[in-house]
């Protein structure tokens, strides 16, 4: 398996990110990839820089229309020493600049899922968050997908991990 840091299906959004990479060069390594026969997963990001709901929505469809084996949507995360921080701070979307050095925990993610991502005026964390898990589940849970994923089922240890899926994406 080749595992894709796509980040993003809209071309605004990757060359905010920098990632030197047009939607259509993501197309090609994919097909190649699935020519070959090998099974791909894309990383997906939501609350890019300068993104909207609607370049949210062009990376969920760029995730189906791949054909990928897997897909991980999370909320993007400034850290420091990156240019994404940088770009943070200086457009003020930090919430707390200092996030990282907070070791206080309230939820599984809750350092990494509110205080280091980039509060957008038109779309801020809490929708960015609707949105991660809007995603995760449209795209597991499309009936050809889900044909296919049962079909793939081998061993009884399969069948487990497929439930526990389930149930964490309900």
């Amino acid at each position: 398996m080749v595992l894709f840091g796509i980040e993003s299906g809209n071309q605004k959004s990757l060359d905010a990110l920098k990632k030197g990479i047009t939607l259509r060069q993501i197309r090609e390594g994919i097909g190649f990839c699935k020519k070959a026969g090998i099974e791909i997963a894309g990383y997906f990001m939501i609350g890019n820089p300068q993104e909207t709901e609607k370049d949210a929505n062009d990376t969920l469809r760029l995730s189906k229309e791949l054909g990928l084996n897997l897909a991980t949507f999370g909320v993007t995360v400034a850290y420091p020493g990156t240019e994404l921080y940088k770009w943070a701070i200086e457009n003020k979307t930090l919430s707390d600049r200092f996030w990282y050095m907070n070791r206080e925990r309230q939820g599984v993610d809750s350092i990494r899922e509110i205080r280091g991502n980039l509060n957008l005026k038109d779309f801020p964390i809490g929708r960015q968050l609707k949105v991660v898990k809007m995603a995760n589940r449209q795209f597991y849970f499309r009936p050809a997908y889900m044909a296919k994923t049962i079909l793939r089922i081998r061993r009884i240890h399969d069948l487990k991990r497929l439930i526990k899926a389930v149930k964490e994406l309900l």
